[in-house]
């Protein structure tokens, strides 16, 4: 594994002021910049190491970054379209967004098969008219992905 000499980290995100928090009390001996999105400039990007972020701006220059961290699931926005040195180090978050997600897709597939929103209307309509919800094991579901957060989807249903 190689080593990468990181001195300042620039933390763009809408939770700035939160990450500073938790990032200030570990004390970690390095310099960094946590700003709001619409703030971030060329000049910090110039004087950054390193980047973590929920997103890029399409009209930066990234290139003299030596690592960029995405702060979310996955990587797609940093890649799509994007030409990066192949020095550079590119990582993501990992922590429970396979377990949320599943579940809240989960959520949604059965409140379909238990037809809460033709309940909802017939409820609003003060009408009564009798409907057989769906049971999920007689279901099929499709999982697209197999990275974290499809595998555990997968399981999960």
């Amino acid at each position: 594994m190689r080593k990468i000499k990181i001195n300042n980290l620039l933390v763009v995100s809408p939770m700035y002021n939160k990450l500073k928090t938790i990032i200030d009390k570990e004390d970690l001996h390095k310099n960094f910049r946590f700003l709001p999105e619409e703030e971030m400039t060329q000049e910090d990007l110039v004087w950054a190491d390193a980047y973590a972020s929920f997103n890029l701006k399409s009209d930066y220059d990234y290139s003299s970054l030596k690592w960029v961290h995405s702060l979310g699931a996955g990587v797609d926005c940093f890649l799509y379209q994007k030409q990066w040195n192949e020095d550079v180090l590119l990582t993501r978050t990992i922590c429970s967004f396979g377990q949320r997600i599943a579940e809240y897709c989960l959520s949604y597939i059965l409140k379909d098969l238990q037809l809460h929103d033709p309940f909802q209307k017939l409820k609003n309509q003060k009408k009564w008219h009798p409907l057989t919800p769906r049971l999920l094991n007689t279901q099929k579901i499709m999982v697209y992905g197999t990275g974290e957060i499809g595998q555990t989807a997968a399981k999960i249903f």
